[in-house]
């Protein structure tokens, strides 16, 4: 009997014994397709993630260097089909004169070194070239320990930084060797760079022009002008302002100046700049004012003459002249009509002979004693 009772206790053990054994299959089944369905899920939203990210997505092997996986972006980005990257490896999607130094920087990026790698050339299918900025996060996948590449495309922002460069670098060498003085000045009308020839122009360093305002080297006369048209300029009520004005030289003289302003001003409109350009027309204006003085001396000599100049046709006979309307008039209103002179009469001595013989006579005798 005891031997009967110790088996049933043992089968009772034994059952107890497959029970929790049972039950722990069962929460580890449980918490198999728990993990299921959470690998599922994150695998749901990696795959959403993955097709429709922005950026070019591609999963390589750190071992092999092999491609894996793209996303769409990436296919458009370079061409290629997966079963095409799929038989190509990362020093394949770069120029070869650039391969050392990117299987560095896919170095680097797998062990963390760096976040990003910077302007990286991409050559697509068809050989053309992209600039892309890569990141990378280190997965296992396919049970293989691989990095995804996050590939911004960034030719475009590059292609705008070039021309931008190139801009500024024209706009620098038109700013240092134009004969033409440049001036920008800041809405406080402090000068903030000035060029060699502006410079030249009025006897200063760049360092004491921009410890200066434009008040401040320009003619009392023309200060309030400038004033309210420049500032007309910067509230935009009119596109530009031109002027021709005196400057005052370092060494106190004056020179004139034609001036242009206009506005540089930020995304938003605010005034960033006035830009002015200055031509020395100092020269000019010296010829100008001597020519008008040698106008005014020839009109004043002329004024003298005025029109008795040329051929005069005198009639030989009453010795009337002919104007330019074809009258005959008398010498005396002649002269009185194209003329400053005035005219007053007498007779000389042939005719007071002629005419008053008696009276010549006496005269010869009288002045004969």
């Amino acid at each position: 009997m005891q031997d009967g009772l110790k088996s049933k206790e043992e089968l009772l053990q034994e059952l107890a014994v497959l029970r929790q054994r049972n039950a722990s299959l069962e929460r580890a089944e449980a918490e198999r397709r728990q993990m299921e369905s959470i690998l599922k899920e994150s695998e749901e939203r990696f795959q959403v993630i993955f097709r429709s990210v922005n950026d070019g997505i591609l999963i390589a092997d750190t071992e092999t260097h092999r491609f894996l996986a793209q996303n769409e972006t990436m296919f458009e980005m370079l061409g290629y089909t997966s079963d095409e990257l799929s038989a190509i490896r990362v020093r394949d999607i770069h120029p070869e004169a650039d391969c050392p130094r990117i299987i560095q920087l896919f170095d680097d990026l797998v062990h963390k070194r760096i976040k990003v790698a910077p302007d990286v050339p991409v050559r697509k299918k068809d050989g053309s070239i992209l600039i892309a900025d890569i990141g990378a996060t280190v997965l296992t996948f396919r049970d293989r320990p691989c990095a995804m590449g996050f590939f911004r495309d960034v030719t475009d922002r590059k292609q705008d930084e070039e021309a931008l460069r190139r801009s500024e670098e024209q706009f620098r060498k038109i700013f240092d060797t134009s004969p033409l003085g440049i001036v920008l000045t800041r809405p406080s009308f402090f000068f903030e760079k000035v060029n060699p020839q502006f410079c030249r122009m009025l006897g200063y360093s760049e360092a004491e022009l921009c410890a200066m305002t434009f008040v401040d080297i320009t003619h009392p006369d023309y200060v309030m002008q400038d004033i309210e048209q420049v500032k007309r300029v910067g509230r935009g009520e009119i596109p530009s302002y031109e002027t021709e004005k005196r400057y005052i030289h370092k060494n106190g003289g004056t020179i004139w100046g034609k001036l242009l302003v206009s506005a540089i001003r930020e995304e938003d409109g605010a005034l960033r700049y006035y830009l002015s350009s200055v031509i020395d027309v100092t020269d000019q204006k010296q010829a100008e004012a001597e020519r008008d003085k040698l106008i005014a001396d020839i009109q004043k000599a002329f004024s003298k003459v005025r029109r008795l100049s040329g051929l005069l046709p005198v009639c030989s006979s009453c010795k009337r002249i002919r104007d330019d309307s074809g009258y005959w008039k008398q010498l005396e209103l002649y002269i009185q009509d194209n003329s400053e002179a005035e005219v007053s009469h007498g007779i000389c001595p042939d005719c007071t002979k002629r005419l008053y013989p008696d009276f010549y006579e006496r005269s010869l005798k009288g002045r004969n004693g």
